[in-house]
């Protein structure tokens, strides 16, 4: 029993260390003054759910700072993982110190990127988000399902 739990315990933090979000920065450069993610991504957790088909990316920055935001989908088979980018966002931290993005997710898993750059200043942050199909929502909605049912 305690070989089974413990096997079961590496198993589960393999997974959680190949999904962890980093916050990188290279080592010849300083991060970012002020830059911060304030919705959008959850940077604690390993991945998140959810059933929407875009979502908003928020945070903070030192004026003139360039924020770049890019969705790679994440593809897994067996040969390894595979990033495919999607879509990428451009925008230019303002007065305000504040960007905001609604960006755009597919079925599956979504890693969204988000790299700052001011001068030779830069900081990176990412973060796994999993969207699935509407219709397990709506079965939800209707009621409890059985395991084998679908």
């Amino acid at each position: 029993m305690k070989k089974l739990l413990s096997f079961i315990f590496l198993l589960l933090f393999v997974i959680a260390a190949s999904t962890i979000c980093i916050l990188a920065a290279p080592s010849d450069s300083q991060a970012v003054e002020k830059f911060g993610i304030t919705g959008g991504m959850n940077l604690q957790k390993g991945v998140e759910t959810t059933f929407d088909s875009s979502r908003i990316i928020s945070g903070t920055a030192e004026k003139d700072t360039d924020v770049d935001i890019i969705v790679y989908k994440v593809v897994e088979n067996a040969e390894g993982t595979k990033l495919i980018e999607l879509d990428k966002y451009e925008t230019t931290v303002g007065l305000t110190e504040v960007f905001i993005e609604d960006v755009d997710l597919v079925e599956g898993k979504n890693l969204i990127v988000v790299k700052a750059y001011n001068g030779d200043k830069y900081s990176e942050v990412s973060a796994v988000v999993k969207r699935k199909k509407s219709e397990i929502k709506n079965e939800l909605r209707q009621g409890i399902i059985l395991p084998g049912q679908r």
